[in-house]
């Protein structure tokens, strides 16, 4: 399972979330986080380019470039794409993969022309509430048929962001999408302690499905998960406290 550090990028600054009361970090800089993260031993950068979120058209193409140049990590950058030519734009400076959202989805034409010419590059997140997401209007639309159209058409990977109202994150849902799908499945929202991240770890195997990472942001900026931590949980499993087989935690 792939630990994937995520960095809100907004101004030039690192925010804590994408809402509109969002939080700077102080004392933080993109460019020496990301190093940071990459000098840990991350898998991955997930880098949100928020002013691009927010206007549909990535904004921060310069420093996207500039955060790539100084990494070795790959990075997936999330902008807010909903056109071919910004998609191409952001490969071009070195992205590793392109996150589209529950907005680009509206766009039928472009979401069949990245899947058919850069599957690999192409991950989709969807934000999921008790099994539904939405392209148009409320969340009604089955999350899981959504997947498995953009799959029949080319789709490599999904990312499932659990934005139910629940405190804890639901891995029951997270499980039946990825077992229906049966793409790698990337984990992330709500996972904000080493008990949550382990009980992931523990249900992804049991289950045998792919879920092959998870994104952290805002327990990371709150300094209530430490990176060393997840990543040595992570390298650890299932050698961690009494459990020592598959058969043990299952």
């Amino acid at each position: 399972m792939e630990v994937i550090g995520a960095i809100n990028l907004y101004n030039g600054q690192c925010i804590d979330s994408l809402e509109p009361d969002h939080n700077v970090i102080e004392d933080c800089k993109p460019i020496s986080l990301a190093i940071k993260w990459n000098n840990i031993g991350v898998n991955w950068i997930h880098l949100v380019d928020v002013n691009g979120f927010r206007e549909d058209n990535p904004i921060n193409i310069d420093m996207i470039k500039d955060i790539i140049s100084k990494v070795h990590v790959p990075i997936q950058v999330a902008a807010g794409i909903q056109d071919i030519e910004s998609f191409e734009d952001i490969l071009a400076v070195g992205a590793g993969r392109i996150v589209l959202d529950n907005k680009a989805l509206k766009n039928t034409d472009f979401i069949k022309k990245v899947l058919n010419e850069y599957p690999e590059k192409t991950v989709v997140l969807l934000n999921v509430a008790s099994g539904m997401t939405k392209i148009n209007g409320d969340y009604h639309e089955n999350a899981s048929d959504i997947a498995k159209n953009l799959k029949n058409q080319g789709l490599e990977r999904i990312i499932y962001r659990d934005i139910s109202e629940n405190y804890e994150f639901n891995y029951d849902d997270l499980i039946a999408l990825a077992k229906n799908v049966e793409l790698p499945t990337i984990a992330c929202g709500k996972l904000n302690d080493l008990g949550s991240i382990k009980k992931l770890k523990q249900m992804s195997d049991c289950e045998k499905v792919n879920i092959e990472g998870l994104i952290l942001s805002k327990p990371l900026y709150d300094n209530t998960l430490d990176l060393y931590e997840v990543i040595k949980l992570i390298d650890a499993y299932p050698y961690i406290g009494d459990f020592y087989s598959r058969e043990d935690i299952c």
